[in-house]
């Protein structure tokens, strides 16, 4: 029992990071979307992805991290895996609530700068 609750103790330590991380790059994102909108200082913009890419490779580091976790429990290192393990340490199902939400925020927060950086690609540039 005491391997399941550590388990469940790093799987939870892991969890909150990730939203930690993705409430992070999703201000980070509103911060860029408002930045293109103004589309006056490309500096600024460049800026704010370099920012933003930093949060992702955190956020690709802790997913390995996670999948380290998962493999040295004998699970494998996916949603399947990730589903399998909470099963097994969260009977009371405590985390799940969290999950569905870390994959909105980050799906829904990447299209929406895509689709604008896009748009910024698109627009004609003016020379002063």
């Amino acid at each position: 029992m005491k391997g399941l609750q550590e388990s469940k103790q790093a799987l939870s330590r892991l969890l909150d990071e990730e939203r930690r991380l993705l409430l992070r790059l999703e201000g980070l994102l509103d911060a860029e979307k408002a930045i293109l909108l103004k589309d006056d200082s490309p500096e600024e913009l460049e800026a704010a992805c370099i920012t933003r890419q930093e949060c992702r490779g955190a956020l690709l580091r802790l997913q390995d991290e996670r999948s380290n976790l998962l493999r040295m429990l004998g699970y494998s290192p996916d949603n399947a895996g990730l589903l399998s393990l909470i099963k097994a340490c969260d009977p009371e199902r405590a985390l799940p609530p969290r999950i569905p939400r870390h994959e909105e925020i980050h799906r829904g927060a990447v299209v929406e700068v895509a689709r604008f950086e896009a748009e910024a690609i698109a627009r004609p540039q003016v020379l002063a």
